[in-house]
C-alpha cells in the first residue's frame, strides 16, 4: 500500500500533476478551478497538492456527497469554487452528506411548506432519524413569506415538532450562497470536532440506575432518552454492550446507522 500516488497529466492543460497523500483509496471527484476529475483518492479528507505552472498549492479537501437531484439547484457550481471534493450520486436519504457523517435535508422555504401539506416532511424526518447518524434540516428562505397560503401557527408548530419531537436540528439560510457557506462551515466544524473528545462534565452519579444511564450516555448518539430505553429493553449495561446490531435496532430511536456506530466504538481496537 503506497502513501503517495502519482496521477498522469489529463484534463486541463494547466493541471500538470496531482499528488495525493493518504492510505485507503475511495472514489471521489477532485475539483480544480472549473474542472472536475474523477480519481481514486486516498482518505475521506485527502491532503493533496497541485503542481500548476510551477506553483505548489496545498489544500485540505472536505468531502461532500450530493444527491443527483440537486444538480438543478445551482449549489454544485458554487461548491466547486471552494476546495471541496464533490461526489454526485443517488443518496438513499437526504440531499448532502458531509464527510460521510452529517446528512443534510435541504428544502427551500416553499418546498418546506408543501412538504407539510402533502405529508412528505415527517416521513422524511423518520427516515433521517432511523438511518442517519447526524441529520440536519436546512431551510433556505423564510417559510412565513412565500406564495403558499398556510396558517403561521401551523408553520410554527411544524418547526417546533421537527426539533422537539423528531430531534432534528434546523438551520436557516437566506440564499444559495448562504447555504453553500453554511455547508462549508458545518464541514469545517465537523473536522475540528473529530479530534475532540466530549466530556460529560464533572457529574458523578451515586445511585445504581443513574450510574448505569451515565455509562450508556457515553455511547455514540445516545442521550438520556435513548439510554433509558436501552436499559429498559436489555435490563443491564452488560447486555447492552454485548448486543448485536439487530438487537440494538429493536430499541425505539436506534436505527441501523446508530447501532453500527455503537458496535464500532465497542468492538474496534484503539
Amino acid at each position: 500500500m503506497k502513501s503517495l500516488r502519482d496521477f498522469i497529466r489529463r484534463g486541463s492543460a494547466a493541471l500538470n500533476c496531482v499528488l495525493v497523500f493518504g492510505v485507503e483509496p475511495c472514489k471521489c471527484g477532485l475539483v480544480f478551478d472549473d474542472v472536475v476529475l474523477d480519481r481514486r483518492l486516498s482518505g475521506e479528507t485527502a491532503l493533496y497538492k497541485i503542481l500548476c505552472s510551477g506553483k505548489i498549492l496545498w489544500s485540505e479537501a472536505m468531502k461532500i456527497s450530493v444527491d443527483h437531484r440537486e444538480r438543478a439547484s445551482g449549489l454544485l457550481e458554487l461548491l466547486r469554487k471552494n476546495n471541496v471534493i464533490i461526489e454526485v450520486q443517488q443518496l438513499p436519504f437526504g440531499d448532502y452528506i458531509i464527510n460521510n457523517s452529517i446528512t443534510i435535508e435541504r428544502k427551500t422555504a416553499r418546498d418546506f411548506i408543501i412538504s407539510i401539506i402533502d405529508g412528505r416532511l415527517f416521513s422524511q424526518l423518520s427516515n433521517l432519524r432511523k438511518n442517519c447518524l447526524c441529520p440536519i434540516l436546512l431551510i433556505e428562505g423564510n417559510p412565513y413569506k412565500i406564495d403558499v397560503d398556510m396558517d403561521p401557527a401551523a408553520i410554527k408548530g411544524a418547526l417546533i415538532s421537527v426539533q422537539t419531537i423528531w430531534y432534528v436540528p434546523i438551520v436557516f439560510t437566506h440564499s444559495k450562497e448562504d447555504t453553500v457557506g453554511t455547508l462549508l462551515m458545518i464541514a469545517k466544524q465537523d473536522e475540528s470536532y473529530m479530534d475532540v473528545v466530549p466530556l460529560r462534565g464533572g457529574y458523578r452519579p451515586k445511585r445504581l440506575k443513574s450510574r448505569q444511564l451515565y455509562i450508556l450516555q457515553g455511547l455514540p448518539k445516545v442521550g438520556p432518552t435513548i439510554a433509558k430505553r436501552l436499559l429498559d429493553h436489555f435490563g443491564c449495561v452488560s447486555k447492552v454492550m454485548n448486543a448485536p446490531i439487530d438487537e440494538l435496532m429493536k430499541v425505539d430511536g436506534v436505527g441501523a446507522a446508530s447501532a453500527a456506530q455503537i458496535r464500532d466504538v465497542l468492538d474496534r481496537f484503539a
